[in-house]
């Protein structure tokens, strides 16, 4: 548990935050190439505001997820990770009976995820990321475990790339990012289209590994954002990372 005091009499925001999480993976080791792995994780968080003024905030948060995935890899190189999610989180306010500004809500997804390098020669290779993600956001009212569906969305995202080790220590890459989201909201329980949400654009990125004591990473997106099929912007990303073993 986590106590936020303070001596001031004006505060209103103290609380306390009992945290419990509970998370187990298990892998096995199906055949020299493919191990089977499965996560699953339980969590629930409860805030409470000790000032009269702020306990309408007071709410329990409770998570579940179930992550089963299997890993192939071969000693040439070749590696795929396939990996699967359901998710759910039951966001409830203590006094949503006594307070009409409040209104729990239930939050759940399922997730495909694909992950495959493919060597095409000594200092060549193939990548490339995949994502699907199904998520949906809702009314909930935890005494009667019945949700109210409000909205609900698609995602679809793939990253194609080729990276090739110029010299020992550098790695260089040259890619294509793409990312798309429907939208739908939920009109007396019938769901109708709310609209699509896209970026895509180029992508590089360069890798530059010293002795055991670090790395240096740059990479770039050249990324354009869409909506209803139409162009909003267009947005240059660039980042660095410097990793030292002190």
């Amino acid at each position: 548990m986590v106590r936020y005091d303070t001596p001031d009499s004006l505060n209103t925001d103290d609380r306390d935050d009992l945290l419990l999480a509970a998370a187990t993976e298990i892998s096995h080791q199906w055949s020299r190439d493919v191990t089977l792995v499965v996560a699953c994780e339980a969590g629930m968080n409860h805030l409470v505001y000790l000032s009269r003024y702020q306990s309408a905030n007071n709410v329990k948060i409770r998570t579940l997820r179930l992550a089963p995935g299997v890993i192939w890899s071969r000693p040439n190189g070749f590696r795929n990770v396939l990996r699967a999610e359901v998710a759910a989180s039951y966001t409830v306010y203590d006094f949503e009976d006594q307070i009409g500004s409040v209104q729990s809500f239930a939050y759940r997804q399922a997730a495909w995820s694909d992950s495959l390098v493919a060597p095409l020669g000594p200092r060549l290779q193939l990548e490339f990321t995949g994502t699907l993600r199904l998520f949906e956001r809702g009314l909930f009212r935890w005494r009667d475990f019945r949700e109210r569906l409000e909205r609900s969305f698609v995602e679809i995202g793939w990253w194609p790339a080729v990276a090739v080790r110029p010299f020992d220590g550098v790695r260089l890459s040259v890619g294509y990012r793409a990312f798309v989201q429907e939208r739908y909201v939920y009109r007396d329980g019938e769901r109708a289209f709310d609209g699509v949400l896209s970026s895509s654009g180029p992508t590089v990125a360069m890798e530059i590994f010293g002795d055991s004591n670090g790395s240096v990473h740059l990479a770039g997106w050249r990324e354009t954002q869409r909506t209803g099929g139409r162009a909003l912007a267009t947005v240059s990303n660039l980042s660095l990372s410097v990793n030292m073993l002190l």
